[in-house]
């Protein structure tokens, strides 16, 4: 009988989509073992004149949406860059202690930074930009990492231990190259909306002081009662028997993000039942949602199209505004059915308002 023999190919370790010219097979390698890691540390707080002088020092919070950190909030003097351990330009700054870990950067300039960050300055044979890109897309893995425990921490050690995949050098330039251009991109994208958001601030302020009016609009502005504008109801406390894998999804305070959209990561839910039970908390296409604190943050309802509706849990301004009103208190409202944009509007003089409104209401 003749022997049968099974050959097994070994697998070359290499992405599916690659430049043309590289057929090397990637390598699985320590961070430690590619990279210079080094653990910042803060001089001391306590000598003035280690503070506000002319070089970075980065904390997480300099650590934004932007790829390069150009400027910190915190600088140091000569003699305070001298107390802290020196990072180089180019390096790849990871924060690895805090609520924020996973948030990833690179120094535009030498710099120092607090010990909440690991900078990383790759070796011979590896490119930090490539370091960066791998990093930026393993940041929010890392963090899961980390537990839920008070002070989230990767600690050096571990962070060192961790593997991921190199090609050779040649290859990383390349990538990290097309990346970086694309990042560039980003970044050109990100100043001119800062310029539009300082824009609109402006003309806000221009609008609804009066000093600046739409041709044809000459009547005068006057003073109402926000319930004027619109139905004010309080949300449903909802109890754990509500509670359901799949359903309704429950608004949360933590569910209103800083750019008026709301996030259903973690969503709650609630049975599809409360639609009738509850029908009186159910949101509307245009609805604004609100919670009062030391100011007041106004959210809207996107349409969806698909006939999504929403529970809420909390405070929230239910019904279209005064028709009268519409035109100069909630113009981004005045066409709610067909409006896709999504409002954050920061209304600090309507809450002496609203809490005059539910006083005594039983709520």
């Amino acid at each position: 009988m003749q022997e049968t023999k099974v050959l097994h190919k070994k697998k070359v370790l290499a992405p599916k989509l690659r430049f043309k010219g590289f057929e090397d097979a990637w390598i699985k390698s320590r961070l430690g073992d590619i990279a210079t890691i080094t653990t910042g540390n803060t001089p001391s707080t306590t000598v003035t004149e280690y503070y506000n002088g002319p070089k970075l020092f980065v904390s997480p919070a300099d650590i934004n949406e932007n790829r390069y950190v150009y400027k910190t909030k915190t600088t140091l003097t000569d003699l305070g860059f001298k107390q802290g351990r020196k990072i180089t330009k180019g390096s790849v700054l990871f924060v690895c202690i805090g609520s924020t870990i996973g948030k990833v950067g690179q120094a535009a300039d030498e710099c120092l930074t607090n010990q909440q960050i690991n900078a990383l300055n790759a070796m011979n044979e590896f490119d930090n930009n490539f370091i960066y890109a791998i990093l930026e897309r393993n940041g929010k893995k890392i963090k899961l990492l980390a537990g839920t425990q008070a002070v989230p921490q990767i600690n050096k050690t571990d962070f060192s231990n961790f593997k991921y995949n190199f090609p050779t050098l040649p290859e990383q330039q390349k990538i990290a190259a097309f990346l970086s251009a694309v990042d560039e991109k980003i970044q050109l994208l990100n100043k001119k909306k800062q310029l539009l958001e300082q824009y609109k601030k402006g003309v806000m302020q221009q609008l609804f002081s009066g000093k600046l009016r739409f041709k044809g609009h000459t009547d005068k502005w006057k003073k109402v009662v926000f319930t004027e504008c619109c139905d004010l109801i309080h949300g449903f406390q909802f109890r754990e028997e509500h509670f359901e894998s799949t359903g309704l999804p429950v608004i949360k305070i933590g569910s209103l993000v800083d750019n008026g959209s709301i996030s259903f990561h973690n969503a709650t839910y609630v049975s599809k039942d409360c639609e009738h039970t509850h029908s009186k908390f159910i949101l509307k296409k245009g609805d604004v949602l609100m919670f009062p604190s030391d100011y007041m943050a106004a959210h809207q309802i996107r349409p969806t199209g698909n006939g999504v509706r929403y529970a809420y849990l909390g405070w929230y301004c239910h019904g279209s505004p005064n028709k009268e009103l519409n035109e100069h208190v909630l113009d981004p409202l005045k066409d709610p059915a067909n409006s896709t944009m999504e409002v954050n509007l920061y209304l600090p003089f309507l809450r002496q308002d609203y809490l005059k409104q539910i006083e005594g209401k039983g709520y």
